[in-house]
């Protein structure tokens, strides 16, 4: 007889899987879209800027 995992662990589970992927894809995003929207000369910094600035509140928000 297969014993399924009780739900709450499935939820502590999901919760970190979404987190991961807050971090790895939020910061990418926020990156070509700083550099897309910046000057010429400057597109590195305006996106590292733009990841520092909002990469923290992508992943918050892929978890709720």
């Amino acid at each position: 007889m297969v014993r399924s995992r009780p739900w709450h662990d499935y939820l502590v589970d999901y919760t970190g899987n979404l987190f991961f992927f807050g971090i790895v894809c939020g910061p990418a995003f926020y990156m070509l879209n700083g550099m897309y929207n910046s000057p010429k000369g400057e597109r590195l910094i305006w996106g590292l800027q733009a990841v520092c600035v909002n990469a923290p509140r992508s992943a918050g928000n892929c978890v709720v």
